[in-house]
């Protein structure tokens, strides 16, 4: 029988909507931060048990209806042959980037060389909390792209437009590169156990709306194809995608995770009945608390009751210092509403 979850997902309407939040753990739980101040991320990464019970801590604290699995987006560069660090208020940090060509120790991704891969915190998930949905996730493949050439986060693209600019080949490679990467990772992570794939792909749209379009329909397009035969939900993520609607409508994404700044009901009537949608309540919002989160998320509540296939969410990661008290207060507030 299917979850609640992967029946939103999968555009089926529900009496009661579901709910979770994007970046779980984060930095406002104090479980979290308590091993955080123990243990670096590439070792919780490395350690299924630890990943598996940072997973469910939300489920656990925060009453939300399904877990997203302890990771982050640019872990497999490193056993790909990426030097990767993380450095405190900076991030990712990859030490030897793409200049002229991809470099010579750089591998195609193999899942079972990965140290870091999440497969082993979803099965041991699944072990302990077998009734409670857990989405796994990878980075989109021009997120990735943008941190191998750049080195560290690129939000605006500006090295990799650049980059596109004057060696379009190499970017192309590399995008074939990560995309092979990202679906050999989604499907190890079905085959352990998640119940849907969630794609990061927060900066897509810095690019152009032409290398949109190439890029979305050349590698982005390949991912919810090569999982449809595995039978999950496939989300797809990136800010600011009003502009891009007619070209993820296209996709065979089942659903996409819409940002704050957009009218959720609005991007739905676009997208039609076939997909559905995820989000969208601001972080900031959320952050701030009071009587201001709980009513954002009556509006947009409200304004999706008639909608199918609908997932309530924040509009993008929880923030740090957000009171986990408000988060309980918004997942009470979205399972006591009926359509």
């Amino acid at each position: 029988m299917k979850s609640i979850l992967v029946e939103a997902l999968s555009g089926n309407e529900t009496k009661t909507i579901p709910v979770w939040f994007m970046r779980q753990a984060g930095r406002y739980l104090p479980q979290y931060m308590e091993i955080r101040n123990n243990l670096s991320i590439k070792e919780i990464a490395a350690d299924p048990d630890i990943s598996a019970e940072i997973s469910y801590a939300p489920v656990k604290e925060i009453g939300v209806d399904a877990a997203i699995v302890f990771s982050d987006i640019m872990l497999p560069a490193e056993s790909m042959g990426f030097d990767l660090e993380y450095r405190e208020n900076v991030g990712p940090v990859i030490g030897n980037p793409i200049k002229e060509g991809i470099p010579r120790e750089v591998n195609p991704y193999d899942p079972s060389r990965d140290r870091y891969n999440p497969s082993r915190a979803i099965s041991a998930f699944r072990k302990s909390h077998g009734d409670t949905p857990i989405i796994g996730f990878c980075g989109g493949p021009m997120t990735i792209a943008s941190y191998l050439f750049a080195g560290t986060s690129d939000r605006e693209l500006s090295i990799t437009r650049r980059k596109w600019a004057s060696d379009p080949e190499t970017v192309m490679e590399t995008l074939k590169l990560v995309t092979e990467a990202v679906i050999r990772l989604a499907k190890d992570q079905v085959k352990n156990g998640a119940d849907a794939i969630q794609i990061f792909d927060s900066w897509a749209t810095s690019l152009n709306h032409t290398w949109f379009r190439e890029y979305f329909d050349m590698f982005v397009g390949d991912i919810p194809s090569e999982l449809s035969s595995d039978g999950v939900p496939v989300i797809y993520f990136t800010l600011n995608s009003a502009q891009h609607l007619n070209t993820i409508k296209d996709s065979k994404f089942d659903c996409l995770s819409v940002d704050w700044k957009q009218d959720i009901s609005a991007v739905s009537a676009i997208l039609g009945p076939r997909k559905s949608v995820q989000g969208n309540l601001d972080p900031e919002v959320a952050r701030a608390g009071g009587p201001g989160a709980i009513s954002m998320t009556r509006r947009i509540l409200e304004s999706m009751k008639n909608s199918h296939g609908f997932v309530f969410n924040l509009g993008h990661g929880v923030l740090p210092g957000t009171d986990p008290q408000v988060l309980r207060s918004v997942a009470g507030e979205v399972h006591g509403f009926r359509r």
